[in-house]
């Protein structure tokens, strides 16, 4: 009688034991695709060659910021039609509302020390990526060689 007991118990724990590991795999499964369906997506990327020109802002002022560098060139490329040999369309800074995010937009992206301080500092070519998270809008932005 003793040896049913025990084997009953052992049976109650292993089915115990499979209901967490369901459980678990089911928590897991779930987990997964909530994380898929807030995943960010990219809405554009575009190359562009910051010049001299995208140094300054229309009234002539020199530019401090790598965000304010690459809104002024969105500009020159979309409101005055003043591109530079490398640079390439891009569907979201057509508007001023929109380029006016830039700033914000580089805050919550991603670039690096040496990248902004090229931007500022240097003409160079960079490639842009506009992604939408959770939290807006964000710029991925490198420099190209």
């Amino acid at each position: 009688m003793s040896s049913y007991r025990v084997r009953s118990l052992n049976t109650g724990a292993a089915a115990l034991v499979r209901s967490f590991v369901v459980l678990g795999i089911a928590t897991a499964a779930l987990l997964l695709l909530v994380g898929l369906a807030r995943a960010d997506s990219m809405i554009d990327s575009y190359q562009a060659y910051l010049s001299s020109v995208d140094h300054f802002n229309s009234s002539g002022a020199r530019l401090t910021s790598a965000a304010q560098v690459l809104q002024q060139d969105r500009a020159n490329f979309h409101r005055f039609g003043n591109g530079d040999y490398d640079d390439q369309y891009d569907s979201y800074f057509t508007s001023v509302s929109r380029r006016q995010m830039m700033s914000n937009m580089v805050d919550r992206g991603g670039m690096g020390s040496a990248a902004r301080s090229a931007i500022v500092n240097n003409n160079v070519l960079v490639w842009v990526e506009i992604w939408q998270g959770g939290s807006g809008p964000y710029v991925l932005v490198s420099i190209l060689p």
